[in-house]
C-alpha cells in the first residue's frame, strides 16, 4: 500500500467563512471564536488567510485546518486557529501539517503562537491537556519564548515556530533569535493590527 502524502493548500475566503461557520464551533469554545463582523474587518485589511491539510490522492477531503492573522508586509504571523477534524485524529497529521505549514511560509520568519499557561489551568486535567498541547508544539519545532499575554482575562504563553531566518531589519542578534524583544514587539503589532484601540486595552504584554 503507497504511503500517503499531504499538502496544505491556502483556503478562499469562502472557504474559511464556511469552515468558520460550520467546523470552528465544534472545535473550540464559543468565546475563543470571533464576531464575524471582526473577521470580515480583518479580510477588508488583507490580513486574514488559511491553509487546509489534504491527501494529495484525494484534494477534496479536508484533514485539518489552519487560520492565521497576519499584517501585511510583517515577517511574522500568528496562529489564530488550529485544529485536525476529530475523524483524523492520532494518525500523526498534526506534526505533518505544521511541517506543511513551515514550507508553505518561507516568506515569514516565523509564526507566533499563543498557548494556555499551565500555570493558570482549572484544574488537574486541564494542566495535563495544556502541557501535552505545549510539548506538541516544541516537539514540531516551536519554542517557548520569555514572553507571555493576557488577553481579556485569559494568560497566555507565547511560542515561536521559525520557518527561516529573520532579516536583519528586524533583529540585531540573530544569532540568538528569537530574541525576547523581537517577540514581544512583533507581538504587539499583531495585536494592535487585530484589536481596535478601545479593546486593545485589555490586553497586556510581559
Amino acid at each position: 500500500m503507497p504511503i500517503p502524502s499531504y499538502r496544505a493548500i491556502p483556503l478562499s475566503k469562502a472557504q474559511i467563512l464556511a469552515l468558520y461557520t460550520n467546523l470552528a464551533p465544534l472545535h473550540f469554545p464559543p468565546d475563543e471564536l470571533r464576531p464575524l463582523e471582526n473577521l470580515e474587518n480583518l479580510f477588508s485589511r488583507d490580513g486574514y488567510e488559511g491553509l487546509g491539510l489534504y491527501e494529495c490522492s484525494k484534494p477534496r477531503q479536508l484533514l485539518g485546518y489552519a487560520l492565521f492573522i497576519r499584517v501585511p508586509d510583517f515577517p511574522v504571523m500568528l496562529l489564530d486557529f488550529y485544529a485536525i477534524l476529530e475523524e483524523y485524529r492520532c494518525l500523526g497529521l498534526g506534526g505533518i501539517f505544521l511541517r506543511e505549514i513551515k514550507a508553505r511560509y518561507q516568506n515569514v520568519c516565523g509564526i507566533l503562537l499563543e498557548t494556555e499557561a499551565v500555570s493558570a489551568a482549572s484544574s488537574a486535567e486541564e494542566k495535563i491537556l495544556r502541557e501535552r498541547r505545549n510539548a506538541f508544539y516544541e516537539k514540531n519545532g516551536a519554542g517557548k519564548t520569555n514572553v507571555s499575554s493576557a488577553v481579556f482575562g485569559v494568560s497566555y504563553s507565547i511560542y515561536f515556530l521559525p520557518t527561516h531566518n529573520p532579516p536583519d531589519t528586524f533583529s540585531g542578534n540573530t544569532d540568538a533569535f528569537p530574541d525576547t524583544e523581537f517577540v514581544r514587539k512583533a507581538l504587539e503589532k499583531v495585536y494592535r493590527f487585530m484589536l481596535p484601540d478601545k479593546l486593545y486595552k485589555h490586553v497586556s504584554i510581559s
